[in-house]
């Protein structure tokens, strides 16, 4: 693919949640620093944060990463300007499909938790139908970093 613009830097401290919009990411060989440090994990112990049991119920425990990752299939996710596009015209949107719900950590120029409404946006189960239809679930790719450092938007990135 090349040498691609970044557009777009996110990190998700809690696995599967809301993540946070960021201008600059530090990565390492494991990922973004700080990404899906934390994941809600249901046994049945007290939660060692007691807002966790109160918003998702007692038997519910923040976790923090251990010997398990809580990464995905790679160290950080990328999706291009031009798949979200090519998605919000898959489903009639007047736009791109809102980045939000892929929770990637970086979105290039060019090249299973998808309708849990957040805050922002909405549920919409439209998405994993569409992809699951006509792109076999695939929107985008995982990476493994391979210069350690610190990642800014506007940086050109080599994908290889």
């Amino acid at each position: 693919m090349g040498h691609q613009a970044v557009v777009g830097l996110a990190c998700f401290p809690v696995k599967s949640m809301l993540g946070e919009e960021r201008e600059r990411l530090v990565v390492d060989e494991r990922g973004v620093a700080g990404d899906r440090l934390w994941a809600l994990r249901y046994e049945d112990v007290r939660p060692g944060d007691p807002r966790v049991g109160e918003l998702f119920g007692a038997e519910t425990e923040l976790a923090r990463e251990g010997e398990v990752s809580h990464q995905d299939a790679g160290a950080v996710s990328l999706v291009g300007t031009a798949s979200l596009a090519a998605l919000g015209e898959l489903l009639a949107d007047s736009g791109p499909v809102d980045v939000r719900r892929l929770r990637g950590t970086m979105r290039i120029e060019r090249c299973v938790m998808t309708t849990l409404a957040q805050r922002e946006p909405p549920a919409d189960h439209r998405v994993p139908k569409t992809l699951t239809a006509s792109r076999g679930t695939c929107i985008g790719v995982y990476a493994d970093v391979a210069t350690p450092g610190t990642l800014e938007i506007g940086a050109k990135v080599t994908v290889k």
